[in-house]
């Protein structure tokens, strides 16, 4: 009864070392979700850059066209030409900060829920190591009843 009483003891300790284990890796879960929320702030940014990076080029190549001295006719209806473009190009640059706009939005909600969920799992393995402990606790109380009930009982 004391080996089944030991091994039941050495099995709760292994399996409070794992549950310590798993809250180490809880806890560095939410360390690389972080790092990986301020990649997706710098990624953002290049997004934006390079969104300007793609206007200054339409506006080169128009001032370009402008200093080439092209035919007025051809200057007519490459200046039509680029306004359309610049209306549409604007109109989806509008379009795709609107996207990236709520992809972040989705993204932060996420992540909010991703540390939630590490939380919960963090306190439901504390109240499950706690429960662990007590019913080790509760099992060396009641061998110690047995044995005063064994020296009670002999006097």
């Amino acid at each position: 009864m004391s080996s089944d009483a030991e091994f039941q003891r050495g099995l709760y300790n292994q399996m409070s070392s794992l549950i310590d284990a798993m809250q180490g890796v809880n806890r560095r879960l939410m360390e690389t979700m972080t790092m990986t929320d301020r990649f997706d702030v710098e990624f953002a940014k290049i997004s934006r850059h390079n969104n300007q990076f793609r206007l200054d080029m339409i506006d080169l190549k128009s001032e370009l066209a402008q200093v080439r001295g092209e035919v007025a006719q051809l200057r007519a209806e490459f200046e039509q030409f680029r306004d359309e473009t610049r209306t549409r190009m604007d109109s989806l640059f509008h379009r795709i900060d609107e996207l990236e706009t709520a992809v972040s939005d989705n993204s932060r909600q996420i992540k909010a829920l991703s540390l939630d969920v590490a939380s919960h799992s963090n306190e439901i393995l504390n109240a499950v190591q706690g429960g662990l402990q007590n019913k080790i606790s509760l099992e060396d109380l009641v061998e110690r009843i047995e044995a005063l009930e064994r020296r009670v009982g002999r006097s």
